[in-house]
């Protein structure tokens, strides 16, 4: 399996759990089924702009905030965003054929520059190579912890920024075309990572107290309007399931739904190409 669909069966599992830990494998059987049926392929527009946002990784460094180092000669592959109280937490992952600790090195360094306090460094190889190194910013309100992991010449590096004392803060962009439930709060947690045939993926979660057969309804008739084919399964008080996609296959739109109280919860799979 390609490794970008690797990636993505974790990054929607990641949401699911997010939402409902028991659920998690659901949704990545469900996403694997979709996947082998081929029928899901993505590309994304920013809700603030009419300008399409192609599914180059590029894109993605501009959605990182300003505040996090980026490590030289990578690209953002992945991006992810969660609101847990008053924290904002934003993860991003890169790729270099540095070793894990040149990469921390320069991070730790990048970092005391910036004013933060380093702590818990951490290095080990047999074989394969794994640094990490946390810190923490002025009064504490910002945190930024790095890893790094892989052989030595293919290392993963996975950035994680916190930011505290906000209602919000930087995330993947949303696709301007895709609707929003009504009364559903803002996601508070969204998954973004581009595949290797040139697809952008983009998974949330929300909830409501709506039945969902009520919430495929109204989601089929929005999607129709903008040239979707879309029909969806549900069972009473069970698990329910949503598919459209448009006809040239550039884009699609699935949830999976899980019951809950008081609340229904659904994962969202936006696709784009």
């Amino acid at each position: 399996m390609p490794r970008s669909a690797k990636r993505w069966n974790l990054i929607v599992a990641a949401v699911a759990v997010g939402a409902v830990a028991g659920y998690a494998a659901y949704v990545r059987t469900e996403w694997n089924y979709l996947q082998s049926k081929r029928g899901i392929k993505p590309l994304v527009t920013g809700r603030s702009s009419e300008r399409v946002a192609h599914s180059d990784n590029r894109n993605f460094k501009s959605r990182v905030p300003d505040w996090v180092p980026l490590y030289p000669g990578t690209v953002p592959e992945s991006l992810s965003s969660s609101q847990a109280g008053i924290e904002h937490y934003f993860d991003v992952q890169m790729r270099t054929h540095d070793h894990c600790a040149r990469v921390v090195d320069w991070y730790e360094k990048k970092l005391i520059a910036a004013g933060y306090k380093t702590y818990g460094r951490f290095d080990y190889e047999d074989p394969t190579c794994t640094s990490i190194v946390q810190s923490d910013g002025p009064n504490f309100h910002r945190s930024i912890n790095v890893r790094a992991s892989g052989s030595s010449s293919d290392v993963t590096i996975s950035v994680r920024a916190i930011e505290r004392q906000v209602t919000g803060g930087a995330t993947p962009d949303i696709p301007k075309w895709v609707p929003m439930y009504p009364g559903a709060p803002p996601p508070k947690h969204l998954d973004a990572a581009p595949a290797d045939d040139g697809a952008y993926r983009l998974a949330f979660s929300f909830e409501s107290p709506d039945d969902p057969s009520q919430v495929y309804v109204w989601y089929q008739t929005r999607l129709k309007k903008l040239g979707f084919d879309a029909r969806f399964e549900v069972n009473p008080r069970s698990a329910g399931q949503f598919f459209s996609r448009t006809a040239d296959n550039k884009r699609s739109f699935n949830i999976h739904n899980y019951p809950g109280t008081p609340d229904n919860s659904f994962v969202v799979e936006v696709i784009e190409r």
